[in-house]
């Protein structure tokens, strides 16, 4: 996507990159006025280090404008799966709510400017979409929602998971939720 997005924007101020240590080169010469941070920070491991680390790449009063998974994020599905393992789960959400945005904001020199919470509504028609789902967004591997999954069992969750979905009534509707906020550098 970076280089699509190269090629049809020349000129102007804009920098597409994935390299970081470029991003902390450009930020050296100019500080930003605005950095998107879109679905990152649920996977990040330290994800204060990171809006920590965009934060002093911004100029004074720059914004970061942060989208990701909220902690709302597929309720049913969640749900489902969780009592699909027979197990008693006690899982660590990495997903974001605007108390650990409020977090971030504080340990990072920033101030919670706005917050909001958008909730489409999704619908799986049947259980090879919600499979299909899940293994394009790493459900399996243990990414995105919090199940305690582990990456070298995939093979085996997701064929449980399966038998799980196979009797549901579908269509499967459930709730998105994602965090939409602005960070501003004091």
């Amino acid at each position: 996507m970076i280089s699509t997005a190269q090629a049809s924007h020349h000129g102007g101020k804009t920098i597409f990159t994935s390299s970081w240590d470029e991003v902390k080169r450009h930020a050296k010469l100019e500080p930003f006025d605005i950095a998107l941070v879109p679905f990152v920070l649920h996977d990040h491991h330290t994800p204060h280090e990171a809006v920590a680390s965009i934060a002093r790449c911004l100029r004074p009063n720059g914004t970061m404008l942060i989208a990701d998974l909220s902690t709302w994020d597929l309720p049913r599905l969640t749900g489902l799966l969780r009592r699909g393992l027979a197990r008693p789960l006690k899982a660590i959400d990495n997903r974001i709510d605007p108390g650990r945005l409020t977090e971030f904001a504080c340990a990072s020199g920033t101030v919670l400017a706005d917050c909001r919470i958008s909730t489409p509504r999704v619908c799986f028609p049947s259980a090879s979409d919600i499979d299909q789902y899940l293994d394009i967004f790493g459900i399996y591997r243990g990414m995105d929602i919090p199940l305690n999954l582990r990456e070298s069992r995939a093979i085996e969750y997701r064929q449980l998971f399966r038998s799980i979905l196979d009797q549901q009534i579908y269509p499967f509707d459930d709730q998105r939720a994602f965090v939409i906020c602005a960070l501003e550098k004091q």
